[in-house]
């Protein structure tokens, strides 16, 4: 069966950052909340995501 590699680096992110917090979802989540605080990047919400949907199945827009 063929394996995505992008896959299989997610899943093992996940179970890396899993252990760091012990398996505890609470730990996991405030330790979530903390990077996304400090994040100096962008991230896209939904609604940016779906504009550039449309913008590029619609380039007239």
């Amino acid at each position: 069966m063929w394996k995505d590699p992008i896959v299989e680096e997610v899943r093992r992110t996940r179970e890396k950052l899993a252990d760091e917090a012990g398996c505890d979802l609470r730990e996991m989540f405030r330790r979530y909340r903390e990077v996304r605080k400090n994040w100096k990047g962008k991230v896209a919400g939904k609604d940016q995501l779906q504009r550039q949907k449309a913008v590029s199945t619609n380039p007239s827009k």
